[in-house]
């Protein structure tokens, strides 16, 4: 039996950040060690300086850089926010894309100044807002706050591959005139067109190694993980349905309906939550049918998303943020059946912790970071807590583990 425990929070800030000695997280899953990134950060000796995240800027303006990688993943991104209340109003979003494109792709687009289209390529397209352009540079020069950018899965676990990323960051720069340009990388997802592995695990372990040396050695230290998100989803029921059972549409590209919403939920919640201070986990967005019904392609491997499976894909999501680097699913409850009655788990997400316990009437502690004795309470299914902002130790059987509100 799982019982949660619903603790009221106020926010708190990014799993990644950047380079201070301060660490504030977003979501802050109560296992985290997040000792080794504030010894990275102390060290800093990457070869990028990220910029800060604009926390206190009156609008969030996003660029996504990238290929058909980028589309799967944002296609149902607006929905995805009208749905949680964002006000899209704040928001500015495109993409300039062009299939299988590597660093080096627009390192030569940004070089030659490029003509972007809305049908070829470069492709350029506006989700959110307006920001319109003709040429690549000209889309840099509109004022964003945050470039995401990708290497071409092909490359992506091949941190060789890398060494011209300082060069494009510096591109980047230049031509968007902000020299505090805030940098995600996106983690792509693998997949079996190339290795065979129905579900591109040799792949996505090249991929997670790769993306921490992109945090720590080169210095983008945000990250969109995708693709441990649909890892973390091939560790699922999740797989089930759809032609090729592994939450693409052709063995290469995600599939309509789960995979595009799991990845969906993975940028959101990278790139926005901490934004708004309201994580994907609320979503009711469900998606019922396919985007393009009148596509085979599409259409045969389409997965609904609905009441039975979405809480699913978005807990996918939100655990990848929390460990990018893992694709372990011990966390849900259909993986558990071996764990041991003293297992649990703590975290959070939009403004409330949760505790997830394995049996009925256990007893929890609240106490304050002095070691006073606040609450006790002896839990069964769903309990609810409210408590001042502050910082909190919880205990759960011989486990204490903090919280901030």
């Amino acid at each position: 039996m799982k019982t949660l425990i619903h603790i009221k929070l106020l926010a708190v800030v990014c799993l990644l950040c950047s380079f201070t000695t301060t660490i504030a997280l977003a979501y802050d899953k109560g296992n985290i060690d997040v000792m080794p990134v504030i010894e990275y950060i102390k060290n800093d000796k990457t070869i990028l300086h990220n910029g800060e995240y604009p926390y206190n800027n009156d609008t969030i303006r996003v660029l996504a850089i990238g290929n058909s990688f980028t589309i799967d993943a944002t296609v149902y991104l607006k929905q995805l926010m009208v749905n949680l209340g964002i006000n899209t109003d704040q928001v500015i979003m495109s993409r300039l894309v062009h299939g299988s494109s590597s660093f080096d792709t627009w390192i030569d687009h940004i070089n030659n100044n490029s003509a972007i289209s809305t049908t070829e390529t470069p492709h350029y397209d506006i989700l959110i807002g307006q920001a319109k352009a003709t040429t690549v540079r000209d889309v840099l020069a509109l004022g964003w706050d945050i470039v995401v950018i990708q290497q071409t899965s092909k490359m992506a676990g091949d941190y060789g591959t890398f060494s011209s990323c300082q060069e494009y960051v510096e591109l980047l720069k230049r031509y968007t005139g902000n020299e505090n340009l805030c940098l995600f990388y996106n983690m792509p997802h693998s997949h079996s067109a190339v290795t065979g592995e129905t579900f591109g695990y040799s792949d996505w372990v090249k991929y997670a190694e790769v993306t921490r040396r992109v945090v720590e050695e080169i210095g983008i230290d945000r990250i969109i993980p995708t693709g441990t998100a649909i890892q973390k989803a091939r560790n699922t029921d999740l797989t089930y349905g759809g032609k090729y059972n592994n939450l693409t549409r052709d063995n290469w590209h995600l599939n309509s309906g789960t995979g595009r919403y799991v990845a969906a939920c993975t940028w959101y919640e990278a790139l926005f939550a901490p934004y708004f201070g309201t994580s994907v986990i609320g979503s009711t967005l469900n998606i019922l049918k396919s985007e393009k019904p009148y596509d085979e392609t599409f259409a045969s491997s389409f997965v609904a998303v609905n009441d039975d499976n979405r809480l699913l894909c978005v807990q996918c999501a939100t655990n990848a943020i929390a460990t990018p680097y893992n694709d372990n699913t011990d966390w849900l409850d259909n993986k558990r059946d071996n764990a041991p009655n003293n297992a649990w788990s703590i975290y959070t997400y939009n403004g409330t912790i949760i505790i997830e316990e394995l049996a009925d009437n256990v007893e929890v502690k609240i106490y304050t970071t002095n070691g006073i004795l606040l609450h006790t309470t002896s839990v069964a299914h769903v309990t609810t807590l409210t408590l001042p902002q502050g910082i909190y130790l919880v205990q759960v059987f011989d486990k204490m583990k903090k919280v901030i509100i």
